[in-house]
Parts: structure tokens; C-alpha cells; sequence
């Protein structure tokens, strides 16, 4: 029962990762104007300032000029991402208190029996310090992490390809469909 609940309170503090929508109007909702981006155009990747965002069209100020571009010719966007201090405690603090609390535990039974004054006091303290230790350092993991991620991803569509092939031996084409 106690590994039980360990773990679901371990499993409740790691946050779900974003997953990048496929539309500048769910794109609307998550990027805010005058917010920094890099976007991949046409093979391209432009950094630069969101002016503009409709449903078809994003208006970027990359060195100084504004560009409009076409839903259809972006192929990713990604955004400047600070990890939340406060989840880095978190983590820190499960990882400093769930292994500092069994080998307390394992050390303090006498007999096959948990001495009740010993538990109650030293169980607080070494959840208490292993756990504030692990949360300062998780908190300053997280403050030092800066990182990019992808808020838009266009869904690839259906395509159709055909090459040629031609050697001494061979002559045909090569048909590749992707979906």
C-alpha cells in the first residue's frame, strides 16, 4: 500500500509534455504577440517577433522587416520554453524525501517493530531535510534549463513521388506515397 501511494504521488508531479498543434488557429491560442519564435519556411528557419496571427497567415519581424508567411509553406515553430521552478521542487523534493524515508525507516525498526516516538520525530526531519535539500537543488536545475519546443507542426499530407530510374540495366520510375 505505502509503494502504492509512492508512486502515484511520484507519477503526479511530472508534467505531460505539450504537443504541438497543427493549425495557426490552435496556434492563436498558445504564442502571444510580441513573443520570440523560430520558424522553419520553406526549408528555412527564421527567428524573429510574432506581429500577426490569423487563421491562414503569420506575420513575423525577422531582422527588422515583416514578413507574412502562408500557413502552408511553415513547417514548425518552435517557442522559447523556461521550465517551472516550482515542478523542479517538486521533483527535487520526491527525490530527496521517497529514498531518504526508506532508508530511515529500514534503520529504525527494532524487533520487527517501529518504535512510535522514534518514527514520528525522525521521520519529519529526514523528510523534511532530504526533501528541502532535493527541492532547492530541482528548483535550481529548473531555473538553470532553457530550452526550445515545438508549438506548431504541420501534418504531413499526403504525397506522391516519382522518380526515374535509368541505368544499363533498368528503365522505369519508382512511385514512394506517404501519408
Amino acid at each position: 500500500m505505502l509503494f502504492r501511494t509512492v508512486l502515484v504521488s511520484a507519477l503526479a508531479v511530472v508534467p505531460a509534455g505539450a504537443q504541438p498543434v497543427d493549425s495557426f488557429r490552435e496556434l492563436a491560442e498558445l504564442v502571444e504577440l510580441g513573443e520570440d519564435v523560430r520558424v522553419t519556411h520553406r526549408g528555412q528557419v527564421l527567428e524573429g517577433r510574432v506581429l500577426d496571427i490569423s487563421p491562414t497567415s503569420l506575420t513575423v519581424l525577422a531582422g527588422g522587416v515583416p514578413l507574412e508567411l502562408d500557413e502552408a509553406a511553415v513547417t514548425r515553430i518552435r517557442q522559447r520554453w523556461d521550465d517551472p521552478l516550482q515542478d523542479g521542487a517538486k521533483r527535487g523534493f520526491l527525490w530527496g524525501s521517497i529514498p531518504a524515508t526508506a532508508v530511515f525507516l529500514y534503520f529504525v525498526k527494532e524487533d520487527g517493530q517501529f518504535p512510535a516516538d522514534a518514527v514520528a520525530e525522525g521521520l519529519l526531519v529526514t523528510v523534511g531535510l532530504a526533501g528541502g535539500i532535493g527541492a532547492g537543488i530541482g528548483a535550481l536545475i529548473d531555473g538553470a534549463r532553457r530550452d526550445q519546443r515545438d508549438i506548431y507542426r504541420r501534418a504531413p499530407g499526403r504525397r506522391v513521388a516519382l522518380r526515374p530510374l535509368f541505368s544499363r540495366e533498368r528503365l522505369g520510375v519508382r512511385v514512394a506515397v506517404a501519408w
